[in-house]
C-alpha cells in the first residue's frame, strides 16, 4: 500500500482541542536521549494527529485543552493530516472551541497501535520504509 505524502512549509497555524494523548515515546538519536509526544486534536471539523518533539510544549498538550499551534509542519499520509511540532514551533493555550462528541472515539481509533501484518522473511527484507511488519518463522541467517 503506497502512502500519499505531501508537506507544507512552516508558518501556518492550527487551533484545536486535544482529545486523545499517547504515552511519551523515548528514543535515542545520535547518542542523545530524546522524547516525542503524540496527541489527537479536533478543529471541530477535522481530526489531526500531532507529533510534538518540543519537550516544553508537552505540558500544554493535555486532554480537553484548547491549543493553538504556530509554525508547525503539516503533511498528509494515507489521508490523515499530521502536524509536527518542532523546536521552532509555538504552542499556546486558548479556549472556547466546541467539537462533536464522536471525534474522541475517532481519534482513539486513528492513534491506536494495530498489530502489524505477519509476512514471510523474504517479504520483510524488502518491505518499504515506514511499514510495520511482524516476522513469523525461524530465522537461520540474517545478512
Amino acid at each position: 500500500m503506497n502512502s500519499h505524502r505531501t508537506s507544507t512549509p512552516m508558518g501556518n497555524k492550527f487551533k484545536g482541542k486535544v482529545l486523545v494523548t499517547k504515552p511519551v515515546f523515548e528514543y535515542s538519536s545520535n547518542g542523545e536521549d530524546k522524547q516525542s509526544f503524540t496527541v489527537g486534536i479536533s478543529t471541530g471539523e477535522k481530526l489531526m494527529k500531532v507529533i510534538c518533539y518540543k519537550r516544553d510544549a508537552f505540558t500544554k498538550l493535555v486532554v480537553n485543552q484548547d491549543v493553538i499551534l504556530y509554525n508547525v509542519i503539516s503533511r498528509t499520509e494515507n489521508g490523515v493530516e499530521i502536524l509536527v511540532v518542532t523546536s521552532k514551533s509555538k504552542v499556546g493555550m486558548t479556549g472556547g472551541l466546541v467539537v462533536p462528541e464522536d471525534h474522541q472515539r475517532c481519534l482513539e481509533d486513528m492513534l491506536s497501535d494495530r498489530d502489524a501484518e505477519v509476512v514471510p522473511v523474504t517479504t520483510a527484507l524488502r518491505s518499504p520504509p515506514k511499514h510495520r511488519t511482524s516476522i513469523a518463522g525461524r530465522i537461520v541467517k540474517v545478512g
